[in-house]
């Protein structure tokens, strides 16, 4: 149960880091795709703009005659130039506009080749706020609600020629369309992903785990195993003591070392028994062996068992199986013989 908790919590916190990831990364594309908009609709509005004003400036001088005059005959250029215009994606759309008393007249707006005329909007309405703005004289970029009630990207611009603005626009929705579905895609591949690395993750951690568990009961039985071969060793240790004890001493033959089991086997101290290896000795011819044997070890020559008698500390005397080898120093001199 703890562990799925955990694996829960992991998808839930990756999860939650791509979507946030995903996120930032798309918000900042479509800022960028925002601000390229912007810019294309100011073009748009800047360079049609200029030429209308063009034309405009053209008929006034050479179309007074015109049925409607020169502001007419510069609208039915317009119009006719614009009758193949194939729009800006699907909702792309180029307006003209001019105030009548306090009404906003929409004279000229094209999508996707077509045209049509609009009913009038008040110029106090919310409605068509970027026509508003360029016809009281400004220009620029906004986001607003246009003359239908929907929401735009648009730039605008004033054509004080005509007494009429230019507004080139598209709907938000647009806009937003391809990034919002980007982002569902993203959600929905990053969601597919998170669950399979997670999965893969648990599936590692699972092994990891139960390798760490067969580690541990190894090393149980390890541990197992060395106290039961301590407890071995220890009965033999204290098998040892009843009936040996382990000594050390030098080329003057005074030991260095005698196990605490000397009490035991000949009933001296350590302390008493720190003397001359010889000290303890009987008159047995067996001793005069003894020392041989033990200055050929302090020469350096291994030396077979060989037995001794040497008096307990109650005076009775007993024979000994002494085992011994000689120790030597980096430089290969023997030092000390050992044994047992």
């Amino acid at each position: 149960m703890e562990d799925r908790r955990y694996f829960v919590t992991l998808v839930a916190v990756m999860i939650t880091a791509t979507f946030a990831a995903c996120g930032i990364t798309v918000t900042l594309l479509y800022r960028a795709a925002v601000d390229q908009q912007e810019n294309r609709l100011r073009e748009i509005v800047q360079s049609r703009g200029r030429l209308i004003a063009a034309v405009a400036d053209f008929d006034a001088a050479q179309s007074r005659d015109y049925p409607g005059g020169p502001v007419e005959a510069t609208l039915v250029q317009v119009r006719e130039a614009h009758r193949g215009f194939q729009g800006m994606g699907d909702s792309g759309e180029f307006v003209l506009g001019r105030r009548r008393e306090g009404w906003i007249e929409i004279v000229l707006n094209v999508r996707h080749g077509t045209s049509g005329e609009r009913e009038p909007i008040a110029f106090s309405s919310e409605l068509a706020e970027p026509m508003r703005r360029a016809l009281s004289g400004h220009s620029g970029t906004m986001v607003g609600l246009d003359y239908r009630g929907e929401i735009v990207l648009a730039a605008y611009e004033p054509l004080p020629e005509l007494g009429m603005g230019i507004v080139a626009k598209i709907d938000m929705a647009e806009v937003r369309a391809p990034f919002v579905q980007a982002a569902v895609l993203s959600a929905a591949l990053a969601s597919v992903l998170v669950l399979l690395g997670a999965s893969v993750v648990r599936a590692v951690a699972l092994r990891v785990r139960l390798r760490s568990e067969d580690q541990a009961r190894s090393l149980d039985h390890s541990n197992a195993a060395l106290r039961s071969s301590e407890a071995r060793f220890s009965r033999v240790v204290d098998y040892l003591a009843e009936q040996h004890f382990f000594y050390a001493h030098g080329q003057d033959g005074v030991f260095t070392f005698v196990s605490p089991s000397i009490s035991q086997v000949l009933g001296y101290t350590v302390e008493e028994f720190s003397c001359h290896f010889s000290e303890y000795f009987s008159e047995h011819p067996l001793n005069e062996i003894a020392e041989k044997r033990t200055q050929l070890s302090l020469q350096g020559e291994q030396q077979q068992p060989y037995e001794l008698e040497i008096r307990h500390k109650d005076g009775t005397l007993l024979r000994l199986l002494v085992s011994e080898t000689p120790v030597r120093d980096a430089s290969g001199s023997v030092v000390s013989v050992e044994g047992i």
